[in-house]
């Protein structure tokens, strides 16, 4: 008797869209890009207070392996992610 089921772990992540699968990827999807000139946090140590500095956020949804969409090595976007590129580009075809 098979389970089409997993049930995961305590404490392990389900998948944002399928709720049956341990998430073992997040969304590399660019949602947003920040631009400073000036002190920024300081994240990663060294830095140029006089250069411009630029930051992507992303969407971070956990997913599993089947909902995932590989775009490159290592790069995976989650399904609204690729629905949303999907419509940008369709839209911009429109135009």
């Amino acid at each position: 008797m098979s389970n089409k089921f997993i049930y995961p772990e305590f404490g392990k992540p389900l998948c944002s869209f399928c709720r049956r699968r341990i998430a073992t990827k997040l969304c590399d999807a660019p949602i947003k890009r920040l631009r400073w000139v000036g002190h920024p946090p300081r994240i990663d140590g060294i830095f140029d207070p006089h250069e411009p500095m630029e930051r992507t956020f992303t969407c971070n949804r956990p997913i599993c392996e089947e909902c995932a969409t590989e775009i490159g090595d290592g790069i995976d976007f989650c399904p609204s992610c690729m629905e949303r590129i999907k419509n940008e580009k369709e839209k911009n075809n429109e135009s």
